[in-house]
C-alpha cells in the first residue's frame, strides 16, 4: 500500500463484526472543505476521471463536477425536466447516469422516483433532459407522515448488471432492505429481495465492478460508519461478509455520500450545517489483520492557522514533523512545540506519531504572516 503523508490524515480504529470479518486498517485523507454550493452533498460518482455529486433536498437540480483539491465546483449540468425533491444517491453504468429522488424521512412521498441521463449528453452538454423510473414500495400501505419513524425510506443506490439495487434506511429497525429493479425507464413496485443486519442507517453506496466490492457509509445516533462487503452475492447480500468500521467523527456525524475512485481509493463527504462546511475525504482499506488498531486518543492542535509555534495538547507521549505541501522534512521534534519561525507563510501537513508507532495523524496547518 502507497505511503500518504503528504496528503492524509491517518487513522486506525477497532473493528466490529456484522458477521464474519478480517480486520481492516483505515485510512482516511482529509482533502477540502466544499463550497457553499455543496453544503447538502448527498451522492457522488467517479466517473471518467470527474468527481460528479448532487445535492438533496431543497437543492439545484443539477449535478457538479467537483475538484478534490480545493472543493470547488468546476462545472454544472442541469437536468432540465427533474425537480429537486430529495435526491439521495447517483450510480452509473457504462452508458447512463442515475440519479436517486427517494428521500423519504417523513415515509409519506408517492412520487419516488429515478432519473436516468445518457453520460453523452451529460459530458457534451450544460442542460439534459432525464428519463423517469417511477417505484413505489409494496409492502407499504400508510402513507401518514410519520418522520423517522418508518422503514420506507432510502438513500442508497448502485448499479450492477442489467439492474439497479436500492438499499434502504430503515428508521423503524435500523436494517437496510435490499430492492431491485431494472435500468429502463417505467414503473416499479418494490419487493424486498434481502434484509441486511446494520445497526445503523445507510445514506451511501457505491459498486466497484473490477473488484466486486460493494461500500456503504452512514451513521448512528452515536456514530458514523463504513461498510465493505468483498464478493457481494447480490441480491442475496445477507450471506456475505460485512466488515463495519467506525468512521472517525465526533457524534452522528451526517456522512452521506461514498464512491470508489479506483481499485484502492474511495471518496467520502459529510454535509455541512451552520457551524461547519461540508467536507471531502479520501480513504484506502488495508486488509491487514497482522496489524493491531484501536481508538485514537484525544487530543488537539493549536493554533491552526498559527504563527511562531504549533502545540499539541494530548497525554500520549508523542513525537512530531512537519512537511511541506510536497512532503519534505522540514521540523521534528520529540515533544509537543514546533516553533515555526524559519517558515514562510502558507499551507503546511503536521504528522503526529504516539511512541508505540501504533496511531498516527497528520493535519494541514496554515501558517500566517
Amino acid at each position: 500500500m502507497k505511503t500518504y503523508f503528504t496528503l492524509a490524515c491517518i487513522l486506525l480504529f477497532s473493528l466490529y463484526p456484522l458477521s464474519l470479518f478480517s480486520q481492516n486498517v483505515l485510512v482516511l485523507d482529509s482533502l477540502s472543505s466544499l463550497e457553499n454550493t455543496l453544503t447538502e452533498i448527498s451522492g457522488f460518482e467517479y466517473l471518467n476521471s470527474k468527481l460528479i455529486g448532487h445535492t438533496d433536498s431543497g437543492g439545484e437540480n443539477a449535478l457538479y463536477e467537483i475538484s478534490p483539491i480545493n472543493g470547488s465546483v468546476l462545472r454544472k449540468v442541469v437536468i432540465s425536466n427533474a425537480s429537486n425533491i430529495d435526491w439521495e444517491d447517483i450510480t452509473a453504468d457504462a452508458t447512463h447516469i442515475f440519479i436517486g429522488d427517494f428521500g423519504n424521512n417523513n415515509g409519506d412521498r408517492q412520487d419516488l422516483k429515478i432519473y436516468r441521463i445518457s453520460q453523452q449528453d451529460f459530458y457534451s452538454l450544460d442542460t439534459v433532459a432525464a428519463e423517469t423510473l417511477s417505484i413505489s414500495y409494496t409492502a407499504q400501505t400508510n402513507f401518514s407522515s410519520m418522520r423517522f419513524q418508518t422503514n420506507y425510506d432510502a438513500e442508497a443506490m448502485v448499479a450492477v448488471g442489467d439492474s439497479l439495487y436500492l438499499f434502504s434506511k430503515n428508521w423503524g429497525n435500523l436494517r437496510s432492505y435490499v430492492y431491485s429493479l431494472p435500468k429502463v425507464a417505467g414503473q416499479y413496485a418494490l419487493e424486498i429481495r434481502d434484509s441486511l443486519e446494520i445497526q445503523g442507517l445507510i445514506t451511501g453506496a457505491d459498486y466497484d465492478p473490477d473488484l466486486d466490492r460493494l461500500s456503504f457509509c452512514g451513521y448512528t445516533f452515536t456514530e458514523a460508519f463504513f461498510i465493505d462487503i468483498l464478493n457481494p452475492a447480490f441480491p442475496e447480500l445477507s450471506q456475505s461478509m460485512l466488515d463495519k468500521t467506525q468512521l472517525p467523527f465526533s457524534g452522528a456525524f451526517q456522512v452521506e455520500s461514498i464512491c470508489h475512485e479506483d481499485s484502492s481509493r474511495l471518496y467520502l463527504a459529510t454535509e455541512g450545517n451552520a457551524n461547519i462546511p461540508a467536507y471531502l475525504y479520501s480513504f484506502f482499506i488495508d486488509k491487514a489483520s497482522s496489524i493491531q488498531t484501536f481508538n485514537s486518543p484525544d487530543f488537539r492542535v493549536f493554533p491552526n492557522p498559527a504563527q511562531n509555534v504549533i502545540s499539541i495538547e494530548t497525554e500520549e507521549s508523542i513525537s512530531s514533523s512537519l512537511y511541506s505541501m510536497q512532503g519534505t522534512l522540514l521540523l521534528e521534534t520529540k515533544g509537543k512545540r514546533l516553533h515555526l519561525n524559519s517558515l514562510t507563510p502558507g499551507y503546511y501537513f503536521l504528522k503526529i506519531e504516539v511512541a508505540d508507532k501504533k496511531w498516527i495523524d497528520v493535519r494541514k496547518i496554515l501558517i500566517s504572516n
